[in-house]
């Protein structure tokens, strides 16, 4: 699985830890991409992606990489990474990704016919085909509606919108406590869930209607939104992001306390799944594993939350997938500079992927 333009980073051992200079994919329209990228890998992670028969692929605008990691039949991994302008927003099938970034919103398509390999080794290979201007309007999680149309968070204008074909977007919601559209990222909308083909829940970090009124003010101040009923399901929470639906019930990233949380849709009571170390956002389901992404600052510490032994009633309900000597995780980490809002303030950006998975 890997990105016409981007770069190819192989590891023989899943623990191997090595690093590639990024190449400019030419298309974000920005300088070259300064940052080099190192990767370093769970024992059993490439196992664990045959067992379920998936690729993954994310999204870091810090860096400003869409990245991916497939395996081979051998259980070698093989991640790739091409630069994108504030890689950010992201929904992808098997044959199809849709990309947020800085202006645009990227159409990229898998060119490879069933059971045709690239490089002898890729049975995906996207390639960018169309792109659709937006300007700067923030575009945070993406959806598909089951009539194809792309769904995404325009956060800059606190609503959720899809494209237009005369304008930078066609307003589909906004929430009833946001006066007006304005470019002044009001509540900081963030997440949205689809089920079914549509577009159900958000979340917001505030219910302010003023200029970026969710910074420096209350802590606990997020909610989840359902769209059917316009009305807030659940509240007090910390920087919420990325919700989902799954069986039946709805989880989020609380990011400002670092955990994946399951909120009751009848009552809206919420429960602490797991801690989830680093500052999380964007999260797929993956069979019984919730699959989620995050960044720290600096070296970060991964905590193996299945041993928990003081615990062990939680411990049975939920826990990390713990593979080897730690979590599963996919972690890469990014040296250098760029032009990301933070990159010229630290000297190492740290990315990871962990995998919690949710025991009957």
């Amino acid at each position: 699985m890997a990105l016409a333009d981007g770069d190819v980073l192989e590891s023989e051992e899943p623990a191997h830890e090595q690093q590639v200079a990024s190449k400019s994919s030419g298309i974000s329209g920005e300088s070259k991409n300064q940052f080099r990228v190192q990767t370093e890998f769970s024992r059993g992670l490439g196992d664990w992606l045959i067992d379920q028969q998936v690729g993954l692929v994310c999204s870091s605008y810090l860096t400003g990489y869409l990245l991916f990691i497939g395996v081979r039949a051998n259980g070698m991994l093989v991640p790739s990474a091409a630069s994108f302008s504030h890689a950010m927003g992201l929904v992808a099938d098997s044959q199809r990704i849709y990309l947020g970034t800085k202006n645009e919103i990227w159409r990229l398509e898998n060119i490879l016919r069933p059971d045709e390999l690239a490089n002898d080794m890729f049975d995906r290979f996207y390639a960018p085909r169309s792109a659709h201007l937006t300007g700067d309007i923030n575009i945070h999680e993406m959806g598909v509606d089951a009539d194809g149309n792309v769904l995404f968070v325009n956060t800059r204008h606190s609503c959720l919108a899809t494209i237009s074909a005369t304008h930078a977007f066609k307003l589909l919601w906004k929430p009833k406590f946001i006066s007006r559209l304005a470019p002044e990222d009001r509540c900081h909308l963030n997440g949205l869930a689809m089920e079914n083909g549509r577009a159900r829940y958000v979340t917001a970090c505030s219910t302010g209607d003023v200029l970026e009124s969710w910074r420096g003010g209350k802590r606990d101040a997020g909610v989840l939104i359902d769209l059917d009923s316009d009305e807030i399901v659940s509240d007090g929470f910390s920087l919420p992001h990325s919700p989902r639906v799954w069986n039946n019930s709805i989880y989020l990233l609380e990011s400002g306390r670092g955990y994946l949380v399951r909120i009751n849709r009848q009552s809206g009571k919420r429960e602490d799944v797991t801690f989830c170390p680093g500052f999380a956002r964007g999260m797929a389901f993956v069979s019984h594993y919730a699959v989620r992404h995050g960044f720290a600052l600096a070296t970060c510490e991964f905590r193996r939350v299945a041993d928990r032994r003081d615990d062990e009633s939680q411990r049975r309900r939920t826990a990390l997938r713990v593979v080897g000597h730690r979590s599963a995780q996919w972690r890469y980490r990014c040296n250098g500079s760029g032009s990301g809002a933070m990159s010229r303030n630290c000297s190492m950006l740290a990315s990871f992927i962990t995998f919690a998975v949710r025991v009957e």
